[in-house]
This record gives C-alpha cells, structure tokens and sequence, in this order.
C-alpha cells in the first residue's frame, strides 16, 4: 500500500520538530533555567563563582559556588535551584550542596566531606549581588560571615 504524497510530508515535518527539539535541548533548558528558575547564575553579577571572607577570628575562607549540572543541562529543580561547590578553610577543603531560591535571598548551604553522613556546618542566608552574606553554623559555634566575590581574599 502507497503512502499518500501528503501523509509522507506530514511525517517528514514531524521527525524535522523532533530532531530540532532534540538539537535545541540544551539551549532551551539554560534559557528556561534563566529566566524561572536560576536567573543569579547568569549574566554580569552571579551567585555562582568564587566569594571570599574571614571567620571572626581573621581566618581567611574561600567558597566556590556552581549551578549544579546533569549532562550538560542545568539539574532538575522544583520552586529552588540547586548549588554544588567547595569551601576551602584552613588548609582544609570541604564538599558544599545547596538550595537557592529565584531571587538569592534565600541561600542554603551544606558542607560536608568524605560522605554526605560527614557534615561540618550549615549556612543559611542571603546574596545582594556583590555581597553574600551567611549565617553560618561550624563546628557548632554559630557566626555571620559576610563574603565578597573575587579571586583572592
């Protein structure tokens, strides 16, 4: 049995949106993720990157904040976003996952090492664009640190 002339260009038309879409996959997941989900992650002024501060005793701490990424594509989310990265503090490097909501004013960080059972501390606060500043729970003393983005402290 023939194929009529118009069903086979209805089927061409369909696998040309398919392999389009499957080509587009990745550009259309960053552009949904700025523009719902994670719109501090992109652009001029980002949460994401390396931010420096001190503890209150003057010992200096460097964090490094990423959006995290399954196969090229920003991670699965719900109404938050999630943060993968590092806070390296007294010669010592610990693993971060976190939870950013659409706007950065609500950051919530956990560090921990070796496995996720390990866990040092917690950070809870808020990103203004130059300045991220937590309240930070280490080692079980409570504190706010206020960080700053840039490559050296």
């Amino acid at each position: 049995m023939k194929m009529s002339r118009r069903k086979t260009g209805g089927f061409l038309l369909l696998a040309g949106v398919v392999v389009l879409l499957f080509l587009l996959e990745k550009p259309i997941e960053r552009l949904a993720d700025r523009l719902l989900y994670a719109p501090w992650a992109y652009g001029d002024e980002t949460l994401t990157g390396v931010w420096n501060g001190r503890l209150p005793d003057g010992t200096p701490l460097s964090l490094t904040l990423l959006r995290e990424e399954e196969g090229g594509i920003p991670a699965p989310t719900d109404s938050t976003a999630t943060v993968v990265g590092s806070l390296a503090l007294s010669g010592e490097v610990w693993q971060v996952n976190g939870r950013v909501n659409r706007s950065g004013s609500d950051v919530e960080l956990v560090l921990w090492r070796g496995s996720e059972a390990n866990i040092g501390g917690f950070f809870n606060g808020a990103w203004s664009g130059n300045e991220l500043i937590l309240d930070a729970e280490l080692n079980g003393q409570m504190m706010r640190l206020r960080l700053t983005k840039g490559d050296g402290i």
